[in-house]
């Protein structure tokens, strides 16, 4: 027998089919902070790998409004310092911290406090000694400095990776601070780490800020400033404003109290009076090395550095230097080499300090010292470089770098020491009314003065960062100073000496929801004053860049920088009833619902009232639900008897609610009629202007019927029952008992006209029921359901259901019997002020054949199993009997053509054939082969026609359907029936022939005749049941379609027009020959880019066994004949990317007991995939083995030397491949049997145990590559 395999079930669930063309990806990409500025996107962060369980982390809410309404002055933050060597990932669920900042507020972190998360310095530098420091770019510095060499301002800064600097994103504490570190109630979205510097890169920092979160404020007089910066906390000023922010007039200043200024530290002249080749060079501190230090930024922390003191510039007196103690740039913290956004230090002897950066850059230190004797020469370009600005980026922002040192040699500091850069400033409001001022500006280098021999100036602090979002309200009234600090000057007393002033800061970085004033300029270079050579001039200093001045859209803000209106709570009320009728004297019960808006803060304080109609007093609480994490702070009930009854106290964060059930009393004598009332929440507001302030959100009852009540007279009860209908003549009777069909949710629903639930009840399990509160005087229907889930009031089941496996024969309303098959399972009813009993439902299983086992014999005699009216044993079966051998059902006919109208069935149910005997040889005798045969009908029909005659057989009220032409007395229908039975074959059959002869008796006709679903009739009758060509009976035999197992005999019959016959007789003998081969196919994934152990992608194993559980050949793999351990692969081979190269390997078995022939294997190329050509070598495009033999190579052309080919997308694949899909890009053909080529096998054995014989199994496997 040929063996065809019509398709493999390609088993290739890899992560690139649901991506696009060209994005491919060993994980999903994941933008983070994007937002629109100035209509424009700026570039977003792809995280890679991403956090699926972040991706749609919304808005960070704590409680708005926490600590009330503000007057905002002085320092409000609390700073935390990373804790030391801590690393956060992505996803933390706690943030290690050290000690609280003491310069800062000493308010400690508590449950529901806002946090801002900000990674201070992570970048990384070029540190080699050339003009490669910084960016690692190199040539951009003409070697050696020389007088009229004019490097670039950026020529040796920058950074080759800004890391995690400048992340940052806003977090809610859900506890203090607890062994060292803050839980928070999300994860992180970004990571974060603190470490000391080492000789590779400069310290990584940190640090946690508590934002206080007021209700409504105004910023005072008083100045409202940060602790500054001390190298691993500070320098930064956030809060936040649920309500309106009133700017007050007053002012928040940050200025200078961002990164720290090189320290001065006067040494002498080492190296010539001229270092023009260093970039970077060592100090072991104050009074040593030979350079100038280079100022503190997002690369790392100086040994030594500068600290000017608060809200002045250039200040000599009280400006300080620190030493830190240990180099923290790696291979050195002087020189003019600028590292990131920090200012370089000036060269030996005497150049100026570079300008820190931010958002623009930092302007280049001024030439060193030259002395001419009253001439006009000029020293060496070896000041300090600027340091670099970042570009635009919301979602990355930083404090102003600060400035380098200018070279000293002759005065002590502060001479020359670099200006700190500007703090940061973050504020979200809900609205912004008033004026202020935040300054932000970098400070200025130090001077070198008069009185002394000249030295150099120091370069200028960058200006800070100012992130300002609201709302509403304008920020007209704001005005924003971040410029960069002034290099500073050189005195150079009367003298003809020039020295180095230093660079100015570049510009800060300012982002508004718009409408400030901002002024981010960059700080102008220092000059040469009182000289007699080159006076007022900056001697090769020069000036900072502008910095960022952007404007972005409050509703384009990221989770990290949204406003805080967002995160207010939104109370939604709702207000239902569960009974919308009720009469006066009783009770109704209400449901309010107090939900808070997905994502937003918690409302607290909230009281939940109702203000009930007049006559309606409280009675008692049924329940008090709290779900998303709502709480109860304080139980407090109404009293009974209440007329507006209040529920408190509660919190409800985002995604809560609370959910109230109580009943109320309705006085007795209160009118009929419907009564609506509303339900209100009152809660602290958190953009109150008062300590106390509250609001309200509120049910409103007009708006809904939701809440209605009611009032109507007494109900009346309805009782019945439902019962099984054997015999299906909606009567009870005979075995005919009551029954719930074996459901415990069998409900019956009383519905009014608009289809609302009035009343329910479960059927008991003897079937009865009764309905006590049906309402009087109105139009009921009664609807049987096997839902019982449906409320009083509520919306009932649109259809009577009832459990599967169970048909409805009618209802029968006390003694009135009701077959229309619209209305089956529904009772109409117009109830009065009385009971009504006896409202019954009809119900009956349907009956199944059970399957017979299968038979151990090749020969069965099956005839007693298939021939009609035949007892187990072989004898007759009595009139009247049921042959539980075959069914019965009653079908639809057809719409239109001869014959019809057919009565249309009633949905009964599959019923068991019934024994009709000698009744049908009024016009036919009984079967003679065997002589035990008898005819079978439909049951329902026998109770009428024990005459055999079949006058009284009218179904639908139409009298005598398709009968024209007939002149017979009858008024009987014309019916469709279908009779089934079921026969099992061995497994193993093969060759099968049965011959099954059937008969109808006169005034029928065989429709159809089918087993497994193949016809027997060919050609198949006339439509037409009163041809006189079948005026007698009609044998056919059944002969094709058997199969090996359960076989399904169905044969459909019409009845005559007025002798409703219907009665078949069958009678059968067997003939069968059991042989069969069973070849399996098992397809895995076996390589991964030639890694046979895992995907070296995800490490997705793939040299274990993996068991098929879900499929619907899920057995194949299991087979006992597989060779043990041989099924090796993947069925989802794990995460792959363009280029990527997978082998799939197809395991064949012949599980049969007989040889398999002429076996072939089609498989398509997956459209996302190529076939590799050559994949195990020269022409060695695929390999098949068998058993194990030698391992064969087999090429992918069309040729003799084998027999496997690739056809092309588009190529004619074989018919009998039988493949669904189209050949769009490529089909494998492997011949496995065959002599042309190799392997020569021409047959494949059949298996008689693991890996025996050899033959009997093998595998195919080849090679694709994943498409760009």
């Amino acid at each position: 027998m040929k063996y065809l395999f019509k398709y493999l079930r390609e088993i290739n669930k890899l992560a690139h089919k649901s991506l696009p063309r060209r994005s491919y990806s060993l994980s999903t990409l994941r933008i983070v902070g994007t937002l629109i500025v100035s209509g424009a996107f700026l570039a977003p962060q792809i995280l890679l790998p991403p956090q699926s369980a972040l991706a749609d982390k919304t808005g960070i809410c704590a409680v708005p409004g926490k600590d009330g309404v503000g007057t905002i002055s002085g320092i409000l933050n609390s700073y935390y310092p990373g804790a030391t060597g801590a690393t956060v990932a992505v996803g933390a669920m706690s943030i290690p911290v050290g000690a609280i900042n003491s310069a800062g507020s000493t308010t400690p972190i508590a449950a529901g406090d806002l946090l801002l998360i900000i990674q201070m310095q992570d970048a990384a530098i070029d540190s080699t000694n050339s003009d490669a420091y910084g960016n690692g770019v190199g040539g951009d510095v003409t070697p050696p400095a020389g007088v009229t060499t004019v490097p670039q301002p950026l020529g040796a800064s920058g950074w080759t990776n800004l890391n995690k600097a400048g992340r940052y994103e806003y977090a809610v504490a859900t506890g203090p601070v607890s062994g060292g570190a803050i839980p928070i109630s999300q994860g992180t979205v970004n990571s974060y780490s603190q470490s000391t510097a080492t000789t590779a890169k400069g310290q990584s920092t940190y640090q946690v800020v508590r934002i206080p979160q007021y209700s409504s404020g105004t910023i005072s007089g008083a100045v409202t400033t940060s602790a500054r910066w001390n190298g691993s906390s500070g320098g930064i000023v956030a809060f936040d404003v649920a309500g309106q922010l009133n700017l007050g007039g007053g002012t928040v200043d940050v200025n200078g109290l961002g990164f720290r200024g090189g320290g001065t530290n006067k040494n002498g002249v080492t190296n010539g009076g001229n270092a023009q080749t260093n970039y970077r060079s060592t100090d072991t501190g104050a009074g040593t090395g030979s350079d100038a230090p280079k100022g503190e930024g997002i690369a790392g922390t100086p040994r030594l550095v500068s600290q000017q003191p608060f809200g002045s510039f250039n200040v000599r007196s009280s400006t300080v230097t620190i030493d830190n103690s240990t180099q923290g740039y790696p291979n050195g913290d002087d020189g003019r080499g600028a590292p990131a956004n920090a200012g370089g230090g000036g060269n030996e002897h005497n150049s100026g300090g570079g300008g820190g950066a931010n958002g623009g850059n930092g302007g280049l230190g001024g030439r060193s010292f030259t002395y001419t004797g009253g001439g006009t020469g000029l020293g060496y370009y070896v000041g300090g470089f600027g340091g670099t600005a970042l570009t635009a980026d919301p979602t990355r922002l930083v404090m102003g770098g600060g400035g380098g040192a200018g070279d000293v040699n002759d005065q002590v500091m502060p001479s020359g020491s670099g200006g700190g850069g500007g703090g940061m400033v973050f504020i979200r409001a809900g609205s912004v009314s008033g004026t202020a001022t935040i300054n932000a500006r970098g400070a200025d280098g130090i001077d070198s003065p008069g009185g002394a021999n000249p030295d150099a100036g120091g370069g200028g602090g960058a200006g800070g960062t100012a992130l300002i979002t609201a709302a509403g309200g304008s920020l007209a009234g704001l005005t924003i100073n971040a410029t960069g600090g002034t290099g500073g000057d050189l005195n150079e007393n009367g003298t003809n000496e020039t020295d180095g002033p230093g660079g100015g800061g570049g510009g800060g970085a300012v982002y508004t929801t718009g409408g400030v004033t901002a002024n981010v300029s960059g700080g102008t270079s220092g000059l040469i004053v009182n000289g007699t050579v080159n006076n007022n001039t900056s001697n090769g200093a020069t000036a900072g860049t502008s910095g960022i001045n952007q404007t972005v859209t409050a509703a384009s803000l990221t989770t990290s920088i949204s406003g805080s209106a967002g995160c207010v709570p939104q109370l939604t009320v709702t207000k239902t009833t569960s009974t919308p009728t009720t009469t006066a004297g009783g009770t109704a019960t209400y449901t309010i619902t107090v939900a808070n808006a997905a994502n937003r803060a918690s409302a607290t304080q909230v009281d939940i009232s109702d203000a009930l109609p007049a006559g309606f007093t409280y009675a008692s609480v049924g329940s008090v639900n709290l779900t998303g994490g709502a709480t109860r702070t304080t139980t407090t009930n109404p009293t009974v008897g209440a007329t507006n009854p209040s529920f408190g106290q509660f919190t409800i964060p985002g995604g809560g609610q609370v959910q109230i059930t109580f009943t109320v009393n309705v006085v007795a004598g209160k009118a009929l009629g419907t009564y609506q009332n509303p339900a209100t929440a009152t809660y602290l507001d958190p953009t109150r202007t008062t300590t106390n302030g509250t609001t309200t959100a509120t049910y409103n009852s007009a708006s809904s019927t939701g809440e209605d009540v009611t009032i109507i007279p007494p109900p009346v009860t309805v009782s019945g029952t439902v019962f099984s209908d054997a015999d299906a003549d909606v009567t009870i009777n005979g075995s005919d008992a009551g029954s719930n069909a074996g459901s415990a949710n069998l409900t019956i629903y009383a519905v009014d006209t608009s289809g609302k639930v009035l009343d329910k009840i479960t059927v008991a399990a003897n079937g009865t029921y009764s309905l006590a509160n049906v309402p009087a005087n109105s139009s009921v229907t009664l609807r049987l359901s096997n839902d019982s889930t449906v409320a009083i009031g509520a919306t009932a089941p649109t259809a009577s259901t009832i459990p599967s496996g169970w048909y409805y024969t009618g209802e029968n309303k006390n003694g009135t019997v009701d077959g229309t098959i619209a209305t089956l399972g529904n009772i109409a009813l117009t109830t009065t002020t009385s009971n009504l009993t006896n409202q019954n439902f009809g119900i009956r299983q349907a009956y199944t054949i059970t399957a017979d086992p299968a038979p151990t014999t090749c020969n069965p005699d099956y005839r007693t199993a298939l021939n009609t009216g035949i007892t187990a044993a072989g004898g007759q079966l009595a009139v009247g009997a049921y042959d539980l051998n075959w069914t019965a059902e009653w079908i639809a006919g057809p719409a239109s053509g001869p014959g019809t109208p057919y009565a249309p069935p009633r949905p009964v149910g599959v019923m068991p054939a019934v024994v009709v005997g000698k009744l049908a040889s009024t016009w036919v005798t009984e079967p003679t082969n065997p002589a035990n045969a008898r005819w079978i009908s439909y049951p329902f029909r026998l109770s009428v026609n024990t005459d055999g005659y079949h006058n009284d057989a009218d179904l639908d009220g139409i009298q005598a359907e398709g009968n024209s032409g007939f002149s017979g007395p009858g008024t009987s229908d014309d019916v469709r029936l279908k009779f089934t039975s079921t026969l099992t074959l061995p497994s193993n059959a093969n060759t099968i022939s049965i011959s099954l002869p059937v008969g109808v008796a006169i005034d029928n006709q065989f429709v159809s005749i089918k087993v497994n679903g193949v016809e027997n009739l060919v050609p198949t009758p006339a439509a037409n049941p009163i041809a006189a060509d079948y005026g007698t009976t009609k044998t056919v035999n059944i002969t094709n379609g058997w199969q090996a197992g359960v076989n399904t005999i169905e044969i459909i019959a019409d009845s005559g027009p007025d002798r409703v016959g219907f009665f078949l007789a069958v009678q059968a003998t067997t003939t069968q020959v059991c042989t069969n081969p069973n070849v399996l196919l098992v397809k895995r994934i076996t390589a991964i880019n030639g890694d046979r152990t895992k995907n070296p992608n995800d490490n997705t194993p793939l040299n274990t066994f993996v068991d098929d559980t879900t499929s619907t050949r899920k057995a194949d793999d299991n087979n006992a004949n597989w060779k043990s351990g041989y099924l090796v692969g993947a069925i989802d081979g794990g995460k792959v990317k363009p280029g990527d190269e997978i082998e799939y390997t197809i395991y064949f078995l012949n599980a049969g007991s007989v040889n398999a022939n002429t076996v072939k294997v089609c498989d398509r190329i997956s459209a996302n995939q190529n076939f590799k050509v050559g994949a195990y070598g020269t022409s060695k495009d695929m390999q098949l083995q068998l058993g194990t033999s030698t391992v064969l190579d087999l090429t992918s052309a069309s040729d003799t030397a084998d027999r496997a080919q690739l056809i092309s997308a588009g190529g004619s694949v074989p018919a009998n491949c039988y493949l669904k899909a189209t050949n769009d890009n490529g089909t494998l053909v492997i011949d496995v049997t065959g002599n042309t080529g190799v392997p020569n096998l021409t047959t494949m054995p059949g298996s008689t145990g693991q890996g025996s014989p050899n033959d009997s199994y093998g595998f195919l496997r080849f090679i694709t590559k994943v498409k760009p």
